[in-house]
């Protein structure tokens, strides 16, 4: 796959990510050491932060292995650890599918707030 098209994924969806969760894009991809993961949202400001690594494919598979999760735990940082999935249709960038993985207790706890009735 031609490295532009590959950026251009990566780069549409980790956009994609920072807009969804109302959290930032961070500076080369998560590539720097004071700003590990693609992204994030802030504990500081939102109950349910956050820090998310993006992974796009054109093919009809994304592989998420324990060392990948482990690593995004590492580098959440205080902020809850999700890995997006997307998958694209062509290579005009149309997207088929967005997922995201996060561990099950981060996922019931937000579904018990949300059902919460005060």
């Amino acid at each position: 796959m031609r490295d532009d098209l590959r950026y251009r994924m990566g780069n549409l969806h980790e956009i994609f990510l920072a807009d969804l969760l109302g959290g930032a894009k961070s500076k080369g991809s998560g590539n720097r050491w004071y700003q590990p993961m693609d992204g994030r949202t802030s504990r500081r400001s939102q109950e349910f932060a956050f820090a998310f690594d993006g992974k796009a494919t054109l093919a009809s598979s994304i592989s998420v292995s324990k060392v990948m999760w482990n690593k995004a735990c590492e580098q959440s940082l205080g902020e809850r650890p999700m890995l997006g999935l997307r998958f694209y249709s062509n290579e005009s960038l149309e997207v088929a599918l967005d997922l995201a993985v996060v561990n099950a207790y981060d996922l019931s706890e937000l579904i018990e707030k949300a059902n919460h009735v005060d």
